[in-house]
């Protein structure tokens, strides 16, 4: 609870960095009723490219990869959330789910030119260059 606590203190003070490390052992996805939490983790972590071996060793409740697959799932309407998770899913290099989550964050905001930006610089395998196919997967966003 002194966690939670700390999460709120933080980020009602506009700390949103400082209340990471707190996040990161209450935001668990086998625990019921963490939702906000998992879907503040997922996106705080990626805003600021946060490891988590920049954590103490057994300070992590669970992995990112985790809390942000759940949080996206659980939030399929949370544009921003889909986008974080999409750009967790690239930096550890699962293009096919990035792919689908940038996607969803662009379906939902067509307008926000950071999520399509996201989805454009996306790298795709370039054998359908050579098909005349565009390179990237939103190529409204490349222009």
């Amino acid at each position: 609870q002194a966690h939670r606590t700390l999460v709120d203190v933080y980020r009602t003070l506009g700390k949103d960095r400082d209340s990471l490390p707190h996040l990161a052992r209450v935001a668990d996805p086998r625990v019921p009723g963490t939702g906000d939490l998992l879907m503040l983790r997922c996106k705080l972590e990626t805003r600021y490219g946060i490891l988590e071996r920049d954590y103490p060793t057994g300070t992590v409740s669970a992995p990112l990869a985790q809390v942000c697959t759940v949080a996206a799932g659980q939030r399929p309407t949370d544009a921003s959330l889909q986008n974080a998770a999409g750009m967790e899913a690239a930096v550890r290099g699962d293009y096919e789910a990035a792919t689908e989550l940038f996607r969803r964050a662009v379906e939902l905001e067509p307008d926000n030119g950071r999520f399509r930006r996201d989805l454009a610089q996306l790298p795709t395998p370039t054998l359908s260059w050579g098909l005349g196919d565009p390179l990237s997967p939103d190529p409204a966003a490349a222009r």
